[in-house]
């Protein structure tokens, strides 16, 4: 299998990468050709909030795609929607009835993806030709996590092309779901545990060694075409920094500790 590293291994080597203040500058300034970052519905929301002017924002300047060779993996434990109904509820169904609704009702979706123009919220406006031009607060996107059934309307100053939730949530039904990760997200009480294991010592420390030196080494990487990084010397490096034996077995000890 082909690495990322090895993948974008000529993007490093002529230093075509940069690192900056965040995605959002380059985006509204257009000054890059190409832009690689974790795309999730939130990124489009922040970028929907530069379009004052509708004929020269990051719509216009930009399409998006996404990676399709890639499986997604679940990165988090408890990253999906908690619905709780009271114990003392008399008609507990009901609730799970409007969540039903609320989750994949077509107009609810539209409302929930793009705002409202009703009692003068005005989260968008439409331009001459009828494209929706977002307004600086706005709610595009803002509640992505509770919708099924995301609306078809027309998208922002007319890019269709940035509306790929389609394709992004049908990517997601293929995601790698950790087996450790359903076993904690099988139990609440789990979470806590697992919580309060991480932050015992040594392996906050450990782990915080472990991010500085790959973020050096990454920084590296973007900004020296000259360094003699490759991932075999990151990997070499990271056991120098750390004893990996050793934080592998705590972290065991930990995962361990959590669902026992």
């Amino acid at each position: 299998m082909i690495t990322f590293f090895e993948k974008f291994s000529e993007f490093f080597n002529c230093s075509y990468f940069t690192t900056g203040a965040g995605y959002v500058v380059y985006y509204i300034n257009g000054k890059q050709d190409m832009i690689l970052l974790d795309w999730t519905p939130n990124i489009t929301k922040d970028l929907s909030r530069y379009t004052v002017d509708e004929k020269d924002n990051v719509f216009k300047k930009y399409s998006i795609v996404l990676f399709d060779d890639l499986k997604p993996v679940v990165m988090n434990t408890n990253s999906f929607i908690h619905i709780m109904v009271p114990s003392t509820s008399t008609q507990p169904e009901k609730a799970l009835m409007f969540m039903q609704w609320l989750m994949t009702d077509e107009e609810v979706a539209d409302i929930l993806t793009f705002g409202s123009q009703m009692m003068k919220t005005n989260h968008y406006r439409f331009a001459s030709d009828g494209t929706i031009i977002p307004e600086k607060n706005n709610t595009i996107y803002g509640f992505y996590n509770l919708i099924a059934n995301f609306s078809n309307k027309a998208f922002l100053c007319g890019n269709k092309e940035f509306n790929i939730i389609h394709e992004y949530k049908q990517m997601t039904y293929g995601s790698l779901y950790p087996e450790f990760y359903k076993v904690i997200d099988g139990q609440n009480s789990y979470h806590a545990k697992l919580r309060d294991q991480c932050m015992k010592e040594p392996l906050p420390s450990y782990s915080r060694k472990r991010r500085t030196y790959l973020k050096e080494s990454i920084d590296e990487l973007i900004l020296n075409p000259n360094n003699n990084l490759s991932s075999g010397s990151i990997e070499t490096g990271l056991s120098e920094v750390i004893d990996t034996v050793e934080y592998r077995q705590i972290m065991t000890e930990a995962m361990y500790n959590a669902i026992s």
